[in-house]
């Protein structure tokens, strides 16, 4: 994890810019939100990847095992859930490959962001509600990816409305 935010620092201080925001991916973010161990690892490595006077904000998934880790570790932390991904009764994400983990109905996306962001509710694959609060920095910015070349929709929320593309 050091590494990697030391890179990422790098290449972006080459281009003008700075970092804010960490953010584990994929499986490593999966893990690390059901796993002490795991979750103390990676906040540690973004503990020490801060430098003096700065505050990197650790991102993960809401009342994950990550975001408790960063916490126990004195790291300003961001709460986030998705509005086009199905949860579990636990509130995790439910795996990619089980049939209807990812939601690509735009209207269902939409409802599902305003639901997350006003009401702070996500539907479960069980069809049962999951109560996660999500952080919502300014100007109350909730993104909904899908990859375009598996032809999944795009949404953001802008704070003036939702935007689609495919």
């Amino acid at each position: 994890v050091m590494y990697q935010v030391g890179a990422l620092r790098v290449f972006a201080e080459s281009h003008g810019a700075g970092l804010t925001h960490v953010k584990a991916h994929g499986s490593l973010y999966n893990m690390a939100s059901v796993d002490d161990a795991l979750a103390l690892a990676v906040a540690r490595g973004v503990a020490r990847s801060t430098r003096k006077g700065e505050h990197l904000v650790l991102v993960g998934l809401a009342g994950s095992r990550l975001l408790w880790a960063g916490q126990k570790l004195g790291l300003p932390v961001a709460a986030e859930g998705f509005c086009d991904r199905a949860y579990t009764s636990d509130g995790n994400l439910v795996p990619r490959s089980v049939p209807g983990s990812l939601v690509t109905d735009l209207d269902a996306i939409a409802e599902r962001a305003d639901t997350v962001v006003v009401g702070l509710v996500a539907r479960t694959s069980q069809r049962m509600g999951v109560v996660i609060a999500v952080d919502d920095p300014p100007p109350h910015t909730v993104e909904c990816s899908g990859s375009g070349d598996r032809g999944e929709p795009s949404v953001v929320d802008d704070g003036n409305g939702l935007v689609a593309e495919h």
